[in-house]
């Protein structure tokens, strides 16, 4: 599944404004009829490099999930409702699942992580945040390589 932009309710929109922490806890996987399937915990919290807030959960590929999902819901601890849209259906079954990104429509400063729950980074997270770091310092290098080795002072 995609990023799925979602827009904060204006009660959601309030809590994230207190503590986006503690109040992104839960994505809540929906069927066609708004029924909870599954709810699985957020484990990192960001703002990618267009300041966007990002909060990624696992599905994991090994989980057989037979209903399909039609709608998300984002809930904190007390299962107030923070963002809620639909989805396009899809059905979570054995070898379909892993990281799954969503988007708030709440900006702040590019590359600052809210929260994180484990010492590694995903794809998904160094694609956004380290990836383009590491592309311009690449080229900033090769750039002045370059015009050393034109000005003769290392050979090429």
């Amino acid at each position: 599944m995609a990023g799925l932009m979602m827009l904060p309710t204006s009660d959601g929109l309030n809590l994230l404004k207190q503590n986006i922490k503690e109040n992104l806890k839960y994505a809540v996987l929906l069927d066609s009829e708004k029924q909870e399937i599954k709810k699985y915990e957020f484990f990192s919290i960001y703002y990618d490099r267009n300041r966007v807030l990002t909060a990624l959960f696992e599905v994991p590929v090994d989980e057989n999930l037979t209903t399909p999902m039609k709608y998300l819901r984002v809930v904190n601890e007390k299962d107030a409702v923070i963002s809620e849209g639909e989805t396009p259906e899809i059905t979570f079954v054995k070898g379909i699942g892993g990281v799954q990104t969503i988007k708030f429509a709440v900006s702040g400063e590019a590359g600052e992580i809210v929260f994180k729950a484990n010492d590694y980074i995903t794809k998904v997270e160094f694609d956004e945040l380290y990836l383009p770091v590491v592309t311009a310092l690449t080229t900033r290098i090769t750039q002045l390589e370059n015009i050393l080795i034109e000005k003769g002072v290392i050979d090429g």
